[in-house]
């Protein structure tokens, strides 16, 4: 319990965490969770802003209290004029640290929305020939674009930065771009100009894709790059995911986007990479489509796919067949197939669970799995994650963690997550209180179990008198260790 929760608004508190905040003698993280309470409390507090705005015009504050002051002031000093300039005199005095001098271009970028001398300040900085560090201009562009949304020297800015930015900072530009070119013209035909360049690469032609699909949904020049990138057999596995995924986030029940996933995974001359993320990107945005569902169902019977595309594409039915009866049954099918292996029948047993809730086969597979001494580890802490996932409130499903739960002879990390997704599922549910308060009625429970049921009985139902017994008696007894 911290000072923030226990007296929020207090003076003589606000005192103490700014003293903390300001202190060079303790821990730079100890100063950082002064400065979170100190936010946490001070949303428009006027003695908390002014307290901050003190230490920034003290002159005895070092460059760190600089820099978590200029952070702060970013979450409570909205639209405070006096804030505005604090942040203002910060960026504009070369004495203070690079760093600081960022931060306070972040803030200002959160607080100060339509203020003239701000726009012109970060204009400035875009226009200084000293300011070519690419991660200075990427922040100074967003903080523009934040409080002059459609500024055109911030988006062309990041439109020349998706280019000249090394690799891997790459999509921290296009990040910039999808937060303040929502809509925008500029950005648009910039984005659409990057994708139609022959002279760029394909990673940046895959991250203008996906920042064109972000600010511009349903592009079909966004859509159209990212299937063709996808496509190229020259694309490394590593590659073939990222396309994939900046797919799955533009895509979502596009139909361009599902016909060209369903033609790249039918086409013979896919690569294995293109196939197995195609199937999976068709899990994220095929949801309901039955094109879609009798695809991955062809997949699954194929006795040809070989086993990664088998998996993924029982793991995407799971996703996207939800109360498809030939789905179903498929899944059905292959849990009941003896010729495949524990992970398969998991798999399925999983997916079962996803499309049809509750399914009595799928959680009675699981339950078996951890009933079967030969389940090792792995096996049953997966049975239990799938149990705790696939359908909260199911009364089977919660008799299967409890037993578990109970049972001296598993490992106290399998209890213990037998306990946590049943209080995850079980929330005021009866019949798991019933079963806990039985578990810890039972003469023959040892005390581990005893301690594990009642907190969770305490979790899933506050206040249980018999929780609270329990536990005292474990604290009372001399021999509990």
């Amino acid at each position: 319990m911290s000072l923030n929760h226990i007296a929020p608004g207090n003076v003589e508190t606000i005192q103490a965490l700014v003293v903390g905040l300001a202190n060079p003698g303790i821990s730079y993280f100890l100063r950082h969770l002064a400065a979170e309470s100190l936010c946490s409390i001070g949303q428009g507090n006027a003695v908390v802003i002014q307290s901050l705005l003190n230490l920034i015009n003290n002159p005895e504050s070092d460059d760190d209290t600089l820099r978590i002051v200029a952070g702060s002031l970013g979450t409570i000093g909205q639209g405070n004029e006096l804030a505005i300039h604090c942040l203002l005199n910060l960026i504009n005095n070369p004495e203070n640290g690079y760093y600081t001098r960022l931060t306070a271009v972040e803030s200002l970028g959160k607080i100060g929305q339509g203020n003239e001398l701000a726009i012109h300040c970060l204009l400035k900085l875009l226009n200084n020939p000293e300011s070519d560090y690419c991660h200075t201009r990427r922040i100074v562009a967003e903080s523009l674009g934040r409080i002059d949304p459609g500024n055109a020297v911030a988006i062309q800015c990041l439109l020349n930065l998706i280019s000249e930015s090394p690799h891997h900072t790459r999509w921290l530009v296009a990040e910039s771009l999808s937060t303040i070119g929502q809509g925008n013209q500029l950005a648009i035909h910039g984005l659409l100009n990057l994708l139609a360049n022959s002279d760029g690469d394909d990673d940046t032609r895959s991250i203008a894709a996906e920042s064109l699909g972000r600010i511009d949904p349903g592009n079909t020049l966004a859509i159209e790059s990212l299937l063709n990138l996808l496509a190229n057999p020259e694309r490394d596995g590593f590659s073939c995911m990222i396309d994939g995924e900046r797919l799955s986030k533009i895509g979502q029940g596009n139909q361009l986007a599902i016909h060209g996933l369903l033609n790249l995974i039918n086409t013979p001359e896919s690569g294995r990479y293109t196939r197995l993320q195609a199937v999976e990107s068709l899990g994220e945005i095929g949801q309901g489509n039955e094109l879609a569902i009798h695809c991955l169902l062809n997949l699954i019977n194929n006795p040809e796919c070989d086993d990664d595309t088998h998996w993924q594409a029982v793991g995407s039915l799971g996703k996207i067949g939800q109360g498809n009866e030939l789905a179903i049954q498929c899944l059905l099918n292959l849990m009941n197939n003896p010729e495949r292996d524990h992970h398969t029948h998991c798999l399925a047993a999983e997916s079962l669970g996803r499309i049809d809730p509750g399914n009595a086969v799928a959680i009675q597979y699981l339950q078996n799995l951890l009933n079967n001494p030969e389940s090792d580890e792995d096996t049953c802490w997966k049975a239990i994650v799938i149990l705790g996932e696939i359908n909260p409130g199911n009364a089977m499903a919660i008799q299967a963690l409890v037993a578990h739960l109970a049972s001296p002879e598993v490992s106290d990390r399998l209890r213990h997550l037998a306990s946590w997704y049943l209080v995850r599922i079980a929330q005021g549910n009866a019949h798991a209180i019933q079963c806990l308060q039985n578990l810890l009625n039972n003469p023959g429970s040892d005390d581990d179990t005893r301690s594990i049921a009642a907190g969770s009985l305490g979790r899933i139902d506050p206040g249980n008198a018999v929780a609270i017994q329990c536990l005292l008696n474990l604290l009372a007894n001399p021999e509990c260790d």
